[in-house]
Order: C-alpha cells, then sequence, then structure tokens
C-alpha cells in the first residue's frame, strides 16, 4: 500500500478482509462485542441509536439482536465497508452513512446511545 494513504483508502482496501482480519487480530473479539452490553443499565429499551465506526457491520448486528425495532445511524468513513455492513445487516431500522464521525455535529438529545467498538 502506497505511503501517502488516507483512512477511507486503508479501510476500503481491506474491506472484502475486514471482519476476518479483525477476528482473527483482536484477541477474544466476539466476547468483547457481548461485554460491550454489560456496561448498559438493566432494562435499557433504547429507540435510537449512533454507532461510531461500524465497520462490516459486526456490531451493528448485534445491536440488531439485542434491540429489536430500533433505529441506528452507523456511520463510517469507508463506503466500500458500509456496503459490506449493509448486505450483512439486510433491514431498514439500519441508516448507514458515510460519514467522518470526528467532523459531527449532533445535539445531545438525539441518541439514546453513542456506541462504537475498537
Amino acid at each position: 500500500m502506497p505511503v501517502n494513504v488516507t483512512t477511507e483508502q486503508f479501510y476500503d482496501a481491506l474491506a472484502d478482509d475486514y471482519s476476518r482480519a479483525v477476528t482473527r487480530c483482536v484477541p477474544r473479539y466476539n466476547e468483547m462485542l457481548s461485554s460491550l452490553f454489560s456496561y448498559l443499565p438493566n432494562g435499557f429499551a433504547p429507540v435510537r441509536i449512533l454507532e461510531l465506526g461500524c465497520g462490516s457491520g459486526n456490531l451493528t448486528l448485534e445491536l440488531c439482536r439485542r434491540f429489536p425495532g430500533i433505529c441506528i445511524d452507523a456511520i463510517d468513513l469507508s463506503g466500500e465497508l458500509l456496503k459490506i455492513a449493509r448486505a450483512r445487516t439486510n433491514t431498514v431500522a439500519v441508516n448507514f452513512l458515510k460519514e467522518d464521525f470526528r467532523c459531527l455535529d449532533l445535539s445531545a438529545a438525539s441518541y439514546d446511545l453513542v456506541i462504537s467498538s475498537i
């Protein structure tokens, strides 16, 4: 890969192998994803969730499974990863947005939960 690659270009190039790479390179990755939910209060029932850096949709799928019927805005810088995440989730409950989350300007009351992994 060339030296002057943007973050977007890096993740676009890695997109096809991203899920496999993250589970191979991050020890106990699936356990880490599950443990994120242990930090939420018992009975927590969000309506709107913002997921920062959704990648290929691993956490997105888990959010959909744990909170059926919610609305998720899933943001990633990589258009290629968003295509994969969209195909994997296959639901209208998730709005995929190609954005740099460092530049978001949201009101504090926009979401019930803001979440990210890695």
